[in-house]
């Protein structure tokens, strides 16, 4: 599978490199399964599934509840700085904004010594907090579209 998983990665970067010129109209589905979910995948599969289960209430909480606050707070920093910008569409930039990249917590992870069970919570947070993190943005689209959100 990680051969399989490499050279999937190794046609992707090809194809950017050589393809300057050209322009590709991707829907946002077709890019979250052909971009986000092999990497996901990749950081998934290395994270122990015992932790996961073990440490399912932490994680959930950091994820869900972490991410909603990080979407509300923001959206009303980012609209305290740029009062144009409707409430609604603030709250969809901030919860883009909100979920940790996973790809980054393990780049970091490997510089520094961070203790393995907060290891694995950031990690499994990090996993799973893409998922709220889409859901708010869906709710925040959704509520740019609908005129009595916050007039």
């Amino acid at each position: 599978m990680d051969i399989i998983y490499h050279l999937y990665l190794q046609h992707l970067f090809t194809l950017a490199i050589f393809a300057n010129e050209m322009t590709l109209q991707l829907e946002s589905e077709w890019f979250l399964l052909l971009f986000v979910a092999p990497l996901l995948y990749n950081d998934g599969r290395n994270f122990p599934r015992e932790e996961l289960w073990k440490m399912r209430a932490p994680i959930l909480g950091n994820a869900i509840i972490l991410v909603l606050l990080t979407t509300l707070g923001g959206g009303y920093f980012i609209h305290w700085l740029i009062s144009e910008i409707p409430l609604a569409a603030t709250f969809a930039l901030a919860a883009i904004l909100s979920p940790t990249n996973p790809v980054a917590v393990n780049g970091i992870a490997k510089r520094i010594q961070i203790p393995e069970k907060i290891l694995n919570l950031v990690r499994g947070e990090s996993l799973i907090n893409d998922a709220s993190g889409l859901v708010a943005f869906k709710f925040a689209v959704a509520a740019c579209c609908d005129r009595l959100f916050f007039n």
